[in-house]
């Protein structure tokens, strides 16, 4: 008699594991029985990542898939995109550790999870589903490649992605297109750090910070010395003790102004002229790389602002690492390949040799 139980449940099972591997149809002979849901108060970006599905999905199969509010009684057949209210407690565990812009790819082969970090996560995992799983792309914000699909069958899935990089900026026209730009997941200067007209504090900041034009005629003292000498639109001398209280204050004062801005760069201009008085040369020396007079200065800043972060630059001479010194825990360095042949692999390209590690 146990044996019979246990048999008939092993079938059950297996019927079970059989179908969740076959999956059901998302759209099937110009049909869908799914429909999209999103939460009562969904983000804006919660219902753009819903309208890319329902949109992309149409241009496939020609099929409209209907968006509704998570108030609707739930059913198994749904494509469920960002924090609805059919979370189970471990999604909500899982979503809430999440980088802002990481996201879940999930599905029993049945229902279809598409969950996101605060940021632009549902968008990233919408865009990622539909290029990884999907075969889309987008190439340009014109030129896309979209299958056309008479069927499409949901199966297992458990995709977690967490952005290696916390910030994802290429420069150019291209990344100024919003679906391009979600398609990429890349970010534009102007979200980051800047605040309507107000451009905030990117890189190259060292004169904005301690303005030569304002400081250079009383306080040459402030500015890097080269062969000796002290020199107008350079770099600052990062030793001075004054340097480091201006900057603090113009930082200060600019935060106060813009508190919403996390983002700050505390950076070198855009020049080769890295101050090599003896205090700077001495740390520098020691550490094996100008950043032995950058770093510890940037990271005194950001000691000042715990609940911001300090930028700045691992660019041309600073790039370097120093020995023995590493960056605080709210400042993050932009790694900057100006040099580099963009045409070739880093890896193995013989003129980026210097690059390579």
């Amino acid at each position: 008699m146990y044996k019979r139980i246990l048999l008939v449940a092993g079938l059950v099972f297996a019927t079970a594991v059989l179908l969740a591997q076959k999956g059901s149809a998302l759209v099937k002979n110009n049909a869908s029985k799914y429909r999209i849901v999103i939460p009562v108060k969904a983000t804006e970006t919660e219902k753009r990542a819903a309208s890319i599905f329902k949109e992309y999905v149409s241009k496939m199969t020609g099929v409209q898939i209907n968006i509704i509010t998570d108030n609707n009684k739930a059913v198994p057949n749904e494509v469920r995109i960002g924090a609805t209210n059919r979370l189970s407690s471990k999604q909500q565990t899982v979503i809430k550790e999440f980088h802002k812009d990481g996201y879940w790819i999930q599905s029993d082969g049945i229902s279809l999870n598409l969950l996101g970090g605060k940021g632009k996560g549902a968008v990233y995992a919408v865009v990622s589903y539909l290029e990884d799983y999907l075969g889309c792309r987008k190439l340009t914000p014109e030129e896309e490649i979209v299958p056309k699909k008479k069927e499409i069958k949901l199966f297992s899935i458990n995709d977690k992605q967490q952005p290696a990089a916390e910030i994802r900026i290429v420069n150019g026209e291209l990344p100024e297109n919003q679906s391009y730009k979600d398609w990429r997941k890349l970010e534009t200067i102007p979200e980051v750090w800047s605040e309507g007209e107000w451009r905030g504090y990117f890189v190259h900041t060292f004169n904005r910070l301690v303005p030569s034009e304002t400081y250079f005629e009383k306080h040459p003292e402030y500015f890097s010395m080269i062969n000796g000498k002290r020199i107008h639109y350079g770099q600052l001398c990062l030793t001075n003790p004054d340097v480091f209280t201006i900057t603090v204050q113009q930082l200060r004062k600019e935060m106060s102004e813009h508190p919403s801005i996390q983002l700050w760069s505390v950076s070198q201009n855009d020049n080769f002229d890295n101050c090599r008085c003896d205090a700077c040369k001495k740390l520098d020396d020691a550490a094996g790389s100008p950043m032995g007079s950058l770093l510890p200065f940037v990271n005194k800043v950001a000691a000042e602002f715990p609940d911001k972060i300090i930028t700045t630059l691992a660019y041309e001479y600073s790039r370097k690492p120093p020995v023995n010194i590493v960056p605080a825990k709210n400042v993050m360095i932009t790694l900057c390949t100006i040099e580099l042949n963009r045409s070739e692999p880093i890896a193995t390209d013989p003129t980026s040799a210097f690059f390579q590690g």
